[in-house]
């Protein structure tokens, strides 16, 4: 036995299968359609397990040996196995075998064919290839609910095949669910045949996602078109509840679909039980992906939300490679570990705030401009940033802050707030009751007349102590500040050229530093001049 054969004669039955087939001989195929090719000795039905050929191997076919086709598998149980259906199309005087996004017929070497002929048992055939006067048999070998095929000679049990019709009754393809979220049993699916869903069976795809979130659109009719990869809703755990129609064509297509699939994964055991390393081994699993947690998710579920996720370990084959016709969101950019999926409406929702160093940014498309709505996490010193840049590279900047913001935030010790910042909304600080430094950028200062909550006062610094709390202006601005209503309430305007005793040393101090950019240890070291402190100008006289 040659190892050419192994993967040749898969050429020669996968798509030999295909290729010289009389009329005559396969007189019960009465029209083009879909098919299971059952074996009759072991029961066990054909499954297209890989495509993944060289030229090689291609010219030892040509010598006639017999040996194993990895291309081949056989299974008991293939309700749910994509591989396993067969579309049987008439060319001619012989007939096609499509399935898992090829046609058998373009994988044959010059000259080679498979003929179904009549099989010793009444109602199979035997199915042979021929090439150059040599003629070989396909046949099921080994135990059990799996097996694979060989090329060898006739035998009147392992080498008849019968041809099942897909009727929906005895042969029918359904969805077996793998996970259950909310109530809600949910898998992929990436099938070379299209399909219309059962009764209480709905079919998605993703339409987009940003860093946090990924948007899950309905497929129109429950049609879901060959070749796309989709996430299935079953009407039940049990794939007997799930039976779809299967569709020679389908008139629906899905535009825009942001989800990827693969038709094979076939990674060989080694006889320790890990994955082979030989070079047939090597060369069936080029096909195969392995999963990558930066630039792939897969169906998941988190906090009982169906969600993108990081691919569990038992989810993967050997812990790394992903599984055959299953659907996997491809990334582009770096996100969350975890993608809720959400309806279009709530996506958009969702991403219009861009969250940035643990507060909430609310984005205004149009303008390009965010506004701070949300301290969520800010704790000790925070500072607003300029500008924030969002997942995709597009720009934002930070021109106010917004109603209630930060209202309420004890943990707040300190703010900054860029010149860009032109705006700040009523409560924005209000009970901000350890807010010792306020930090602002702007030269001029900002009307807080209009976030007047009463004729007698403010209500954005309401309940800070504005005998305690400092306000850093800009050189030159300080009388500008003093004099300007609702500002010139604090009793402590200084300019960013500070005392060295108003350096306030928390753990997001990252050090102080002399103009020649020289780390100093402590303030206990300083001596007169001027240093830097998380990019601000203190002086020791």
């Amino acid at each position: 036995m040659w190892v050419g054969i192994f993967i040749n004669m898969k050429r020669i039955i996968i798509s030999l299968i295909a290729s010289v087939i009389t009329i005559q001989s396969f007189a019960q195929l009465a029209a083009d359609g879909f098919y299971r090719i059952q074996n009759v000795g072991t029961g066990r039905y054909l499954s297209i397990a890989n495509n993944r050929v060289d030229q090689t191997n291609k010219n030892a076919l040509m010598s006639g040996n017999q040996g194993n086709i990895y291309s081949l598998a056989t299974y008991s149980n293939v309700t749910s196995d994509p591989g396993s259906i067969i579309y049987i199309r008439k060319n001619g005087s012989s007939y096609d075998l499509i399935s898992q996004g090829m046609n058998t017929s373009s994988l044959l070497p010059s000259g080679a064919s498979l003929a179904f002929e009549n099989g010793n048992i009444k109602g199979a055939y035997n199915l042979a290839g021929k090439y150059s006067g040599f003629k070989l048999y396909l046949t099921d070998v080994g135990s059990g609910s799996e097996g694979n095929c060989k090329t060898g000679r006739r035998n009147e049990d392992i080498g008849n095949w019968y041809i099942n019709p897909i009727d929906q009754t005895y042969e029918f393809f359904a969805i077996t669910p793998d996970l259950a979220v909310g109530g809600k049993y949910y898998t992929t699916i990436f099938a070379g045949f299209a399909f219309k869903l059962g009764e209480g069976m709905k079919a998605y795809y993703v339409s987009d996602y940003s860093n946090k979130a990924a948007q899950m659109d309905e497929i129109a009719d429950g049609i879901v078109p060959a070749g796309t990869p989709a996430i299935i809703e079953c009407s039940s755990e049990n794939p007997n509840d799930n039976i779809v129609t299967l569709l020679s064509s389908a008139n629906s297509t899905v535009s825009g679909n942001q989800l990827q699939g693969l038709y094979f994964n076939y990674v060989r055991k080694s006889s320790k039980g890990g994955v082979a390393t030989t070079d047939l081994a090597k060369q069936l699993m080029e096909g195969t992906i392995k999963f990558n947690a930066r630039t792939m998710k897969v169906l998941g579920e988190k906090d009982g939300k169906l969600a993108f996720i990081n691919a569990p370990e038992d989810y993967l084959q050997f812990g790394e490679y992903l599984p055959a016709n299953k659907a996997y969101l491809s990334i582009a950019f770096p996100t969350d570990d975890v993608l809720i999926l959400l309806g279009k409406d709530k996506f958009e929702e969702a991403n219009k705030t861009i969250t940035d160093n643990e507060a909430v940014y609310e984005k205004n498309e149009e303008e390009k401009t965010v506004i701070v709505v949300s301290d969520d996490n800010v704790s000790n010193r925070y500072e607003i940033p300029e500008t924030i840049t969002e997942y995709d590279g597009t720009e934002y900047t930070v021109d106010a802050i917004g109603n209630g913001a930060f209202q309420g935030n004890k943990n707040l010790t300190q703010i900054t707030i860029p010149a860009s910042v032109t705006k700040i909304g009523e409560n924005a600080f209000a009970g901000c009751e350890n807010l010792k430094a306020i930090y602002i950028y702007a030269e001029n200062p900002i009307d807080l007349n209009k976030a007047r909550t009463r004729a007698d006062g403010s209500s954005v610094f309401k309940g800070v102590d504005l005998e305690t709390c400092t306000l850093y202006v800009p050189e030159g601005s300080v009388e500008k500040y003093k004099t300007a209503a609702i500002w010139g309430d604090f009793k402590n305007i200084k300019t960013f050229t500070l005392g060295i005793n108003d350096i306030i040393m928390d753990e997001r101090t990252t050090g102080i530093y002399n103009l020649k950019g020289q780390k100093i240890q402590s303030k206990d070291q300083l001596q007169q001049g001027v240093y830097i402190v998380n990019g601000k100008k203190f002086i020791k006289k």
